[in-house]
């Protein structure tokens, strides 16, 4: 007999969070043995969705059970048991906790959150694996003459100082190396990266290697060499994901959520260090990201990780059949079926 499932989530919002959220629900919604519906946890117009926040009076006695993919501060009580994925990378805020009372069940991404929020909620938490769409394609990346790192993370800000720092340190102009920052505001990317220039008293005299500003993340995708993703407060981005599924290996923290599943060979793993969230830009208010903690990389480590990849690249193909010969196992939609039915769908 199939399960009716009530999947919540900012559907269509354009962020880190909503194509996390667009992939889990398109993943629960293709497993054949369920029944599932959607709706928008926010509303366009007027902030959080109220048809969600009323849903106790009945309409969500109907399903078997909810799924709910947000921000805790936007977690909707209702009379069925609910199980709200967990994706901050932080598990140290106190605002946290309140929030997630709201559910019965916390799923995280890894088995250090779980630990970690075990000792602060009273739910069960369940670890689910980060996951791929169920349509992605898995596929081979042609290395360019002109190498080029990437970060996933949206605009250039205060989040990739250090990625910015740790690249203009260890390349110069002589290399054929450059840097990709997606920005929506290209004039004042360029502003900041001036600014840090300064700061580092880099001058115009100085030999600088290439940064490139994108606007566009798909034709930053399809230049890219190597995926940069070592600062977030994101349990993972999925753009890393994509961009692995492309056969492009990344650089990335190693007590980070992806490298807690991948095996070392497939990464090139960074030394890191938990501090306060230095970053507080775009976030809800609710958040309150100043009492949140994130893992932020080693610069030297970074540095050396940054050199090892520049080097390995006349040997990615062989990176590139590991990755995708263990990726789809890892991250795939068996994987997250097999998952889903056994620790949620029950």
């Amino acid at each position: 007999m199939k399960k009716n499932i009530l999947t919540i989530s900012p559907y269509s919002e354009i962020s880190e969070i909503g194509r996390k959220s667009v992939t889990v629900c398109s993943n629960i919604h293709s497993i054949e043995s369920v029944r599932a519906v959607h709706k928008n946890a926010i509303n366009p117009t007027f902030g959080q969705n109220d048809q969600i926040l009323i849903m106790n009076n009945s309409p969500a006695k109907k399903y078997d059970l909810c799924i709910q993919h947000v921000m805790p501060h936007l977690i909707a009580k209702v009379d069925v048991p609910t199980f709200s994925f967990y994706e901050p990378e932080s598990y140290d805020n106190r605002c946290f906790d309140a929030w997630l009372q709201c559910a019965d069940n916390v799923v995280v991404r890894s088995e250090e959150q779980k630990k970690a929020l075990s000792e602060k909620i009273r739910q069960r938490a369940i670890v689910i694996p980060p996951s791929v769409d169920s349509g992605v394609k898995v596929g081979y990346k042609q290395v360019l003459d002109e190498f080029t790192f990437f970060v996933p993370n949206g605009k250039y800000n205060g989040n990739n100082r250090e990625v910015l720092m740790a690249y203009l340190m260890e390349f110069g102009q002589e290399e054929s190396v450059r840097l990709g920052i997606i920005s929506s505001n290209p004039q004042a990317t360029i502003d900041d990266i001036h600014a840090l220039k300064t700061g580092m008293c880099l001058y115009a005299k100085d030999l600088f290697p290439e940064i490139k500003i994108y606007t566009d993340m798909g034709t930053m995708m399809s230049e890219g060499s190597c995926c940069i993703d070592v600062v977030s407060t994101l349990s993972y981005q999925p753009t890393t994901l994509l961009s692995m599924a492309q056969g492009i290996p990344s650089v990335m923290l190693n007590k980070s959520c992806l490298a807690e599943w991948l095996p070392e060979e497939l990464y090139y793993p960074v030394e890191s260090y938990r501090d306060v969230c230095k970053f507080t830009d775009s976030r809800p208010i609710e958040i309150q990201p100043a009492r949140c903690e994130v893992n932020y990389p080693i610069i030297k480590s970074l540095r050396q990780q940054l050199r090892k990849a520049y080097d390995d690249r006349l040997g990615f193909l062989t990176k590139q059949k590991a990755i995708r010969k263990s990726l789809l196992d890892i991250f795939g939609q068996t994987r997250f079926e097999k998952e889903f039915k056994e620790k949620i769908c029950l």
